[in-house]
């Protein structure tokens, strides 16, 4: 799979190399956890420095992940990500919370192959909710917008189709999460059928819920994968705290004469 599925992806950082041995997966979930310092320029938090602390979570193949971690020099970052069955796919969490000078962050995420096994073609629909809150310093309005030291909740899905049935995973918690970051394998025949992502404010104090979909059609027996993130990232003394709600719907296709 390929890194660049998800434009947000590039904010995670850090990869690992995976193990001689791997297990293979059709389903897996992760979270991440980072601790930054902040590095100044014309503002307190310019660009951040390589991570001092991190913490990952979820073996290869599980169906839900959490970790927390906190640092008397650097704040808290909590995360949680679940895999459950339609229509609630899957449920994610991301809380931070940063102290002066530091940039913490924490990435939750979920991976699925999703099969028609109806006998009729079938409409899938992938609905996310992003409900987030955050609180950000006024003086953090002024950090450059897209740098990594921005503070803010963001989230992502990607439904794509592959010729592999399974990926390699690994098997410990840091090898999974670098399976789901792992540049694109090009014997796998990775292909993008829809993406969404939400568009929250960034360096500013605000609470909102915003919803996202996107639509597919399967043919009987055609699958597809789900992979779906969720990052919160607070800098210099922002607290950020995020939840992700994927809905699926599958509904028959219908044909021109069964149409109103």
């Amino acid at each position: 799979m390929n890194s660049k599925r998800l434009a947000i992806l590039a904010m995670v950082l850090l990869t690992v190399p995976l193990t001689a041995s791997a297990d293979r997966i059709q389903s897996t979930t992760s979270v991440h956890l980072t601790f930054r310092q902040c590095i100044a320029g014309a503002t307190a938090c310019d660009s951040i420095g390589p991570s001092q602390a991190s913490k990952s979570a979820g073996l290869p193949g599980d169906l839900a992940a959490a970790a927390s971690q906190a640092d008397p020099a650097y704040g808290e970052s909590v995360g949680s990500a679940k895999l459950t069955d339609a229509p609630a796919a899957a449920e994610l969490n991301a809380r931070v919370t940063s102290l002066p000078a530091t940039r913490n962050g924490s990435n939750s995420i979920v991976l699925k192959r999703y099969t028609n096994e109806a006998v009729a073609t079938q409409t899938l629909t992938v609905e996310s909710t992003l409900t987030y809150e955050q609180v950000v310093p006024p003086e953090n309005a002024g950090f450059p917008a897209d740098a990594p030291s921005k503070s803010g909740a963001f989230a992502e899905f990607v439904i794509f189709t592959s010729d592999a049935n399974s990926f390699e995973a690994g098997t410990t918690a840091e090898d999974n999460f670098a399976a789901l970051m792992s540049e694109e394998d090009p014997d796998i025949g990775f292909a993008v059928l829809e993406s969404a992502r939400a568009k929250p404010a960034r360096n500013v104090t605000e609470a909102r819920t915003e919803v996202f979909s996107r639509t597919v059609t399967l043919n009987p027996g055609d699958s597809i994968w789900l992979m779906a993130i969720l990052q919160s990232i607070a800098a210099h003394g922002a607290a950020v705290d995020a939840a992700l709600v994927i809905d699926l719907g599958w509904a028959p296709e219908q044909s021109a004469a069964d149409q109103p």
